[in-house]
């Protein structure tokens, strides 16, 4: 009896769990369809069938151009179709943080001119300009391995598509003291599933899911030093993924694991040897990526600007700025100091220093919201990305002539030899 009873009080709750996650992935894909932009195709603006979403970037698309998007390849657009596959809650996490408007707002921010799709030809040479040459993208020329630090440290994934849409490698090591490459300090800096979306944009965008810092640890490592299992599951569902790797204290993840007693991670390695991954896409992500407006355990924390002599920022249009943080985030990653150094943002354990500043000299990125974007206006265009591009007219005031000094008079020079 008490077996049975037990068996039955297993049953209720995955059947209690299942509908629950099911009401997440319901809301989690009203919320992508009603997301500024969603309602039209995202390469022709066509308002018919726009329900096939491209997975690794965050957009939607109707049935014409999806076509095309298959032709591209899985290693520059993955496409799904909303009403005829699953949509899990890892697959959710980038088309929740991005959207139509924020994509085009990066992927095509040099483009001029209307769209004229109206045969198949003019509409694969655009989408292959669009995606493959990246021709309308103005791209991070300005010191870009900085502002990828910052943009890892706040978890901007608007921003991390625009530095991937201009050619920065996800795979450069942004640290050389700890050899840290930006998934290893993204793992570092998620505080609560406030970098969930941010690792699942490296992760279906190229990031090598085993690299190394100089300790040996990978991503995996940090997952289970810190004990987050959610960041494992995302990293656990990578096809190439190796848990085999030591670090250089001779430990797996498993042994790891088992070393730091972190149960649920465990329990996650184990299922990964047992083949059995069919639940690590149900992720629990942070509700804030489905409410309505902005996050209420989030507050706006002054940061202090630095004067730049070189491109153009938003630091010469706005007088202040502000950045958005979660306070968990505040108080366990970011720590704004006025002595911030370039030194090593990782402690000895190879975890992300509670004393982490910005690099000196550094214009803070900030964080940008879905709910915040109304219809695209200059003021949008110019807040959207901290890599603000060149004004168009600028004007150069000419230097002043230097001041000419008139010579002695004739006598005087003569009146000093004499005495002389």
């Amino acid at each position: 009896l008490l077996k049975k009873a037990k068996k039955q009080l297993e049953q209720e709750a995955m059947s209690s769990e299942a509908t629950s996650g099911e009401r997440v992935e319901k809301v989690a894909m009203e919320k992508i369809k009603s997301l500024p932009g969603n309602d039209r195709c995202c390469d022709c603006t066509s308002s018919r069938d726009v329900s096939w979403l491209c997975t690794n970037l965050g957009s939607l698309h109707c049935i014409d151009c999806a076509g095309v998007h298959r032709e591209l390849g899985v290693h520059v657009s993955r496409i799904q179709s909303l009403n005829l596959d699953r949509l899990d809650r890892a697959t959710a996490l980038i088309p929740l943080a991005l959207g139509n408007q924020k994509v085009n707002m990066v992927l095509e921010a040099g483009y001029s001119g209307l769209k004229m799709l109206e045969n198949s030809v003019e509409r694969k040479r655009f989408i292959q300009k669009k995606y493959v040459g990246r021709k309308f993208v103005v791209p991070v020329t300005d010191r870009p391995m900085e502002y990828l630090i910052e943009t890892v440290a706040l978890g901007s994934v608007s921003n991390l598509l625009h530095l991937y849409a201009s050619g920065v490698d996800m795979n450069s090591i942004v640290d050389p003291d700890s050899n840290s490459t930006p998934l290893l300090m993204a793992v570092a800096a998620d505080a609560g599933g406030s970098h969930l979306a941010f690792i699942q944009f490296l992760l279906q965008n190229g990031a090598d899911v085993n690299a190394q810092n100089c300790f040996g640890d990978t991503a995996v490592h940090l997952c289970i030093r810190q004990n987050k299992p959610e960041c494992l599951k995302l990293l656990l569902l990578v096809w190439n993924v190796n848990v085999e790797l030591c670090n250089v204290d001779s430990l797996t993840p498993l042994l790891l694991a088992q070393q730091l007693q972190h149960e649920t991670c465990e329990r996650l390695l184990n299922k990964f040897e047992q083949n059995a991954k069919s639940t690590f896409a149900d992720i629990e992500f942070p509700l804030s990526l489905l409410n309505e407006g902005a996050d209420d355990s989030a507050e706006l924390v002054d940061v202090p600007l630095a004067m730049r002599f070189s491109t153009p920022r938003a630091s010469q249009l706005f007088p202040t700025r502000s950045v958005l943080v979660n306070s968990d985030q505040r108080k366990s990653v970011l720590d704004y100091s006025a002595n911030g150094s370039r030194n090593s943002v990782f402690g000895e354990s190879g975890c992300l220093s509670s004393t982490f500043s910005l690099p000196q000299k550094s214009f803070t990125l900030n964080r940008f919201d879905n709910s915040n974007i109304s219809e695209p206006t200059p003021a949008n265009v110019a807040t959207f990305s901290s890599f603000q591009r060149k004004p168009q007219c600028t004007t150069v005031l000419p230097r002043p002539a230097p001041r000419k000094v008139p010579p002695p008079p004739l006598f005087v020079i003569f009146q000093k030899s004499y005495i002389k």
